[in-house]
């Protein structure tokens, strides 16, 4: 974690790099070698939540290969407990990390009317809304 004036500095890292040149090492984990799958699984997750985290150290961890950047993720920060123990990156646990945080995040910010205050008016648990902001999140479309 980088500091500045006694702050700490978090940014938002990229597990699996968003550069356009995703390095040899990167194509072997998550597409077996193959450029082309690589390139679309990037495509399809690197934005996701799964495929992000926080981090005081990114521009050091940048493109390096996952065995090299997870070290950077034993930084104290819960949202990285299942980084850190992790042997290999795959687009099958960016999804399954994408689907266990997006949950929590409902969980955890879940309107419930008990705590609504009286004078707030009353707006449903989920609003057409909050399923366009959490479905791509979760790697889901838009539900008609």
């Amino acid at each position: 974690m980088k500091e500045n004036h006694k702050q700490y500095v978090w940014t938002i890292e990229h597990i699996f790099p968003q550069s356009k040149n995703i390095p040899q090492c990167w194509e072997n984990m998550i597409a077996g070698g193959d450029k082309s799958s690589a390139k679309k699984i990037q495509e399809e997750c690197v934005d996701r939540i799964g495929n992000l985290t926080l981090s005081g150290i990114n521009q050091e961890l940048s493109n390096k290969c996952f065995e090299e950047k997870k070290g950077g993720y034993d930084n104290g920060l819960f949202l990285n407990e299942d980084l850190k123990n992790c042997d290999k990156w795959t687009r099958d646990q960016i999804m399954k990390r994408t689907d266990r945080l997006a949950n929590k995040a409902l969980e955890l910010f879940a309107l419930n009317e008990k705590k609504v205050p009286q004078q707030m008016p009353r707006m449903p648990v989920c609003s057409p809304e909050t399923f366009d902001f959490i479905y791509p999140l979760m790697g889901h479309g838009k539900e008609e």
